[in-house]
């Protein structure tokens, strides 16, 4: 078969006698990508004893000459720039049996120079983006590797994820379902499998019917069941995909509930070892199902991301399902993963509902999908992930309750495709103007459920009495703001026209409609109504006059790291029960209220204070203890270091014995002047150390 559907019959084999060096049929230079072979019989009394027929091996040759005899390592690779990845080519083996010789001279030739080198003994270095290739020559063969300097991946758009369940899939039906699901719009693949329905491994083959596509691909390692391995076993579950094009990064696991600290420590093990991929962990569903929410998903973050933009802080919540009504609890666990983001400088994500399944969740409108996604537009949402692309019917023999996903079982598109492909079309053109940019502030027509009622003093009203979000983003880098509206009324018939007043003058302002991609101007007058129409569930952005600032919420202290993130190396906090233990209560500005400690078995804690931005004049840390704390636990000796960009850290002093005060139970450290964005504190003691608040001043 040339597309894995229509098979024609070629050759018939009986009487096969199995032979030494195996048993070969003649294709007799037929065209095919699809080889079927399809047996009929088992041999005399086989049956009856349960003999399974088996393959030991299966070799497939098409015409050897000389460009396609030899086969390198990677013949088509992805490298990065700053910090610089490399790979080295190597020739693993010839198509015709010939040995390999380590000692044989092989040539190298990058075709541009510009992009990419590649030493004499075959080490290619990335030089500035772009594509190029690099060729191999041994005398006689030639072997070509495609290689592309990349920058990294989704940094100026929205990423549209899939949860593909690939152990479902058969062999034939796979390039199928992913050209089905990249064609629907999704750029990205997690696949929590690792074997498809006959137990064959089918990650590289999935990560090559990706990259044909354009599409990324993020493999199961089994991190889930292995905890106990250190830092060096997981990287080393990491490094045979390395360099690969399309390979994305490593999905860890799927809501871990006490044990996420430890999975968020094996997440910065991967990024610390290499920052170019992004790995994928699903955290649990939101508030109502246990007590320590907050802190779940700020503790998360602060061990993870370490002190660089983790990608993805991410969790699910179906909120139109369970045979109930919407759920509006949702928006207040978009705002919970929305403010971690913010403080720990995580992109983040979350999934949507693309599944049918019984008895929970029917398929929805057009309108309630669209409105699935604008909640991400609404809280900042950077990763738009579909739950489920590929339904399950049947595991181990178990029929599941999963009746369809973006795919029917049958691997043909779900009945609501077209749907699918309008919403991720909506999501790609909100993706090209709000990448770059945060929701610093969100807020509601109506309170209620952990909804924050719209300030009096916000530059805008809504003069209708239909239910809206206000969402103010701000650029990441600058000052531009933006002001997304999105209308609640996700179960109206048609378009909905809503009246607004804007109440003083923020000077001139474009409506960008994801629904088109169509930018207009907003001609408005102080204090005069003007409308704007809205499909069901839909959001609009607005955008406002480079400068021009709508927030309400102002932060002013002289203490610098006032609401601001500490990353840490380990955490106790608690998973079930609020508790007075994380990273939050670090820097709430109550000296009282909560503390930091690490882990019993950490062997080198470590604070980490990200001021935001680069900050001059550095005086002042004050480190403050509590009564959560015992005084074996006061983080009294330990080096200061300070860095602007994350990556380099210089040191400013060792403290050996911090003596706090009694009164206060505080300790000062000078920084002497010194300009940073960054600030690390690393124990020199390894037991276990924490803090009850921490202040930053300038000189």
């Amino acid at each position: 078969s040339q597309d894995g559907k229509e098979y024609t019959p070629h050759t018939t084999v009986s009487g096969m006698t199995p032979e030494a060096d195996g048993y070969t049929v003649d294709m007799k230079g037929v065209e095919a990508k699809y080889v079927k072979l399809v047996f009929k019989k088992l041999g005399a009394g086989h049956a009856e004893r349960g003999v399974h027929i088996a393959i030991g091996e299966l070799e497939v040759y098409s015409p050897i000459d000389t460009a396609t005899n030899m086969q390198l390592n990677l013949d088509d690779i992805w490298l990065f720039k700053d910090p610089d990845t490399t790979h080295r080519l190597a020739v693993t083996y010839y198509r015709d049996g010939t040995a390999v010789d380590p000692a044989k001279k092989l040539t190298f030739v990058s075709r541009d120079p510009a992009i990419a080198t590649v030493s004499e003994d075959g080490l290619i270095t990335p030089v500035t983006y772009g594509k190029t290739e690099v060729y191999v020559l041994d005398g006689e063969n030639m072997a070509t590797c495609a290689v592309e300097v990349m920058e990294e991946p989704d940094g100026d758009d929205f990423l549209i994820s899939n949860f593909f369940i690939t152990a479902y899939v058969t062999p034939e039906a796979l390039e199928q379902s992913i050209d089905l699901i990249v064609k629907s719009g999704v750029t990205h693949f997690e696949t929590p499998h690792w074997w498809d329905m006959r137990n064959n491994d089918i990650h590289l083959y999935a990560l090559h019917l990706c990259r044909e596509r354009g599409a990324m691909y993020t493999p199961h390692e089994q991190m889930a069941h292995n905890l106990n391995m250190t830092d060096e076993q997981y990287i080393e579950l990491l490094k045979p995909y390395e360099n690969m094009a399309g390979f994305y990064g490593i999905f860890i696991s799927d809501e871990p509930p006490e044990t996420y600290t430890d999975y968020a420590e094996m997440y910065n093990a991967l990024q610390t070892y290499n920052p170019h991929y992004t790995h994928h962990m699903n955290l649990l569903p939101p508030a109502g199902f246990y007590s320590g929410t907050l802190e779940y998903y700020t503790e998360f973050a602060a061990i993870a991301g370490g002190d660089r933009c983790m990608k993805y802080l991410t969790y699910d919540h179906y909120p139109f399902g369970w045979g109930a009504a919407f759920d509006s609890w949702v928006y207040y666990t978009l705002d919970l993963v929305r403010q971690a983001g913010l403080r720990y400088n995580c992109d983040t994500g979350y999934y949507m509902q693309s599944q049918i399944m019984t008895p929970a969740f029917d398929a929805l409108t057009l309108g309630e999908r669209r409105y699935s996604a604008s909640l991400g537009m609404a809280y900042g949402m950077k990763n738009y992930k579909h739950y489920l692309g590929l339904c399950p019917v049947e595991y181990d023999g178990v029929v599941t309750d999963y009746l369809s996903g973006i795919l029917k079982p049958d691997y043909t598109p779900a009945d609501y495709y077209d749907d699918i492909v309008e919403v991720n079309g909506y999501i790609k053109r909100m993706g090209t103007l709000l990448a770059n940019a945060d929701a610093i502030e969100v807020y509601h027509s109506r309170a209620g459920n952990g909804c924050e009622e719209v300030p009096e003093e916000f530059f805008m009203e809504l003069v209708s009495t239909r239910p809206l979000i206000y969402s103010v983003y701000r650029e990441i880098e600058g000052t531009q703001q933006y002001v997304v509206l999105t209308s609640k009324n996700y179960n109206a018939k048609k378009a909905t026209t809503l009246k607004f007043i804007i109440n003083r003058d923020v000077g001139a302002i474009k409506v960008f409609d994801p629904m088109t991609g169509e930018t207009t101007d907003l001609n408005y007058t102080v204090g005069q109504s003007f409308s704007l129409d809205f499909e069901p569930g839909q959001s609009l952005a607005l955008i406002l006059a480079d400068g021009a600032d709508v927030t309400c919420k102002r932060v002013e202290s002289d203490n610098l790291m006032l609401g601001k993130g500490v990353f840490v190396s380990s955490s106790q906090a608690s998973f079930w029960e609020a508790g007075v233990i994380g990273t939050r209560f670090v820097t709430d500005g109550d000296v009282g209220n909560g503390m930091w400690l690490s882990q019993i078995d950490d062997k080198a804690p470590r604070l980490i204070l990200d001021l935001g931005s680069v900050q001059t004049s550095l005086g002042d840390v004050v480190l403050y203890m509590n009564d959560h704390l015992t005084e074996a636990q006061y983080l009294s000796q330990f080096t200061v270091l300070v860095s602007e960009d994350g990556e380099t850290y210089t040191e400013v002093t060792t403290v050996e014995g911090a003596t706090y005060d009694n009164e206060t139970k505080s300790y000062r450290v000078d920084l002497g002047g010194v300009s940073a964005r960054y600030i690390k504190l690393t124990a020199t003691t390894v037991t276990p150390v924490g803090v009850g608040e921490i202040e930053v001043y300038r000189k």
